[in-house]
């Protein structure tokens, strides 16, 4: 075969000593055909010519990938900013996605709906065009409305302005459109956060009586107080204010115009109540002359039927009368307001329903009733299907696990230690002391306490006489079926925590007590010396722990009346004593 009429494919991918090679195969006219045939199929691959044409010869040159270099292109995400510049001139940049409004669509578009993009720069567009302080004046949200801020209520006086509270007191938070988490996401461009614009009503020029409306760029939210951190464009100050007192400029100018107007409402029907409860207060029930008393047979027909104290009776009748008389008053109130509305401007539109304590009943759908219904439960027998399950299925097994829970509770006050010495005492006295009251510590434990419980027992479930709680039982596979077994089971396990709690309390009780005036001498150098004064310490504690007496000797030795190298091994000691002896308390 003719080397001539051989044509080059692009898909080679052997290797380059491969393909050097074939070139001197190639290059070699005189060699063997079949030898030459072998070579080059190495190296090239045979493809048929087309019609037509001639013949040529191409070659791929394969580079292996590892034999390249490493070239690092930084390719920086493309974003797009608004620019505001602050009254010094300084330039702020905010992303794009901080300004476009949110958008919830499906991602299948219906016909004749626009597309997700579309819709978002159409309102972007929209609310780009929305003057807020005129929206705002033609809502009559002027400045007598807004004010006071949460600012300017906490610092000036309440007469200041013709409002007592501040409009954020009474926010609607369901406005809201994103988390303040979700809010600052948008800002987030890399690995670098930028503040939100957003237009707020601050004080102007640092004046708490001059708020005006301007931009802003809000950078920081407080969970602990939900109050914004926000850097005025117009001044450069920084102020911390509630949500109510900006808006965002992707949100919907007009919805946050009805959030300030429910707000409005809210304050104007708590000054109201406010107000009504204040006269309803300082006027007299019997002042009031249309007052017609009705009679109270149903509540005291309640009363008799009702096991309770007299003095509980008493005090029943007393706070019902109250709200009826206040109730009372509300009423001729309201009758006053409608018939001299000029003797009481401040009240317009009253309505006393919207004063008085309301119930919310649970709404059941007719569906869930039917279905419901369907099921056929009978709350009788579920009721009775509980009590044969339980083990407080009657008062006297309540009364009896009640009676244990008393004294296990009192165990739980008890302490193995005693950590408190009227005086310091010696070592030995120390010890002592220890000694003597674990030892009585653990004697009630294992006899006076069990013999407490099984009093108290016995004495309410002897009454019940034979039931599933028949502590006259013999037989032990009767015992085992029956639910005093559960009974006895369970005061085991009340009295196995009631253990735990006192061990854990004693423990931490005594470490704090020996170790706490130690704990000002673990940051002593090793260089420390002692000043001339031996006899006022300077480290003084509250409440000492052992008493030790330093002396020296005629031969000008020092000594101590107890060996510092004993307190270590005695404190270990007594510490496991005391604990052996907690244990071995007999389970009931």
């Amino acid at each position: 075969m003719d080397p001539e009429n051989l044509e080059v494919g692009h898909n080679y991918e052997g290797s380059q000593e491969s393909y050097a090679s074939s070139t001197s195969s190639i290059s070699n006219k005189g060699q063997d055909d079949t030898q030459f045939k072998r070579e080059a199929e190495k190296a090239i691959c045979i493809m048929p010519p087309r019609p037509g044409t001639t013949m040529m010869n191409y070659q791929e040159l394969y580079i292996p990938r590892n034999q390249l270099t490493d070239v690092y292109y930084p390719i920086q995400e493309a974003q797009r900013w608004l620019t505001l510049m602050d009254k010094m001139g300084k330039a702020h940049r905010f992303p794009l996605p901080t300004i476009l409004p949110k958008v919830i669509q499906t991602r299948y578009v219906p016909k004749r709906h626009l597309p997700k993009d579309v819709e978002v720069d159409r309102r972007r567009r929209q609310y780009q065009k929305i003057n807020l302080v005129k929206e705002l004046a033609k809502a009559g949200l002027t400045d007598n409305v807004l004010q006071p801020t949460e600012e300017q209520y906490n610092v000036m006086s309440e007469f200041a302005f013709p409002h007592k509270f501040p409009l954020s007191y009474f926010d609607d938070s369901n406005f809201d459109i994103n988390s303040p988490a979700a809010w600052f996401e948008l800002g987030v461009v890399g690995d670098a956060h930028y503040p939100l614009p957003a237009k707020a009503y601050l004080p102007y020029n640092q004046s708490l009586l001059n708020c005006q409306w301007g931009m802003a760029a809000v950078t920081a939210h407080h969970e602990d107080s939900d109050l914004w951190t926000l850097l005025s464009l117009e001044d450069g100050c920084t102020y911390t204010v509630p949500k109510l007192q900006f808006m965002f400029m992707a949100e919907d100018p007009h919805k946050y115009i009805k959030r300030l107007q429910a707000a409005v409402h809210e304050r104007h029907k708590g000054e109201q109540l406010m107000l009504m409860e204040l006269i309803v207060d300082c006027v007299l029930h019997e002042d009031i002359e249309s007052t017609v008393f009705y009679s109270f047979k149903p509540i005291e027909s309640v009363l008799q039927a009702a096991m309770a104290s007299a003095q509980c009776k008493r005090r029943l009748r007393s706070e019902v009368n109250l709200v009826f008389e206040r109730l009372m008053a509300l009423y001729e109130l309201e009758q006053f307001i409608l018939k001299m509305p000029k003797e009481f401007p401040q009240f317009r539109n009253i309505n006393l329903k919207e004063f008085l304590p309301r119930s919310f009943a649970v709404d059941v759908s007719g569906r869930e009733r039917l279905e419901l219904q369907a099921l056929g439960i009978t709350m009788q027998e579920k009721r009775y299907d509980f009590l044969k399950a339980s083990l407080f299925y009657c008062g006297g097994g309540i009364e009896a696990m009640a009676g244990v829970a008393i004294e296990c509770q009192y165990i739980e006050t008890l302490s193995i230690f005693i950590c408190s010495f009227s005086k310091p005492l010696a070592l030995v006295d120390f010890l002592q002391a220890q000694e003597s009251h674990s030892d009585n510590v653990a004697t009630f434990l294992k006899v006076y306490w069990p013999q407490q419980l099984t009093t108290v027992i016995t004495v309410v479930l002897r009454a019940l006489g034979k039931g599933w709680l028949d502590i006259s039982l013999t037989t032990w596979t009767v015992y085992l079926m029956c639910k005093i077994s559960r009974f006895i089971l369970q005061v085991k396990f009340r009295m196995q925590e009631s253990m735990e709690v006192l061990l854990e309390t004693s423990l931490i009780n005594f470490s704090h007590f020996v170790c706490d005036p130690c704990l000002q001498f673990l940051e002593l150098k090793s260089n420390y010396k002692w000043t001339n004064n031996y006899i006022d310490t300077e480290f003084p504690f509250q409440k000492p722990v052992f008493a030790m007496t330093l002396g020296i000797s005629d031969d000008r030795k020092v000594f101590y009346s107890t060996d510092p190298d004993e307190f270590q091994p005695g404190l270990v000691e007594i510490f496991k004593k005391c604990l052996e002896k907690s244990a071995g308390v007999r389970a009931y």
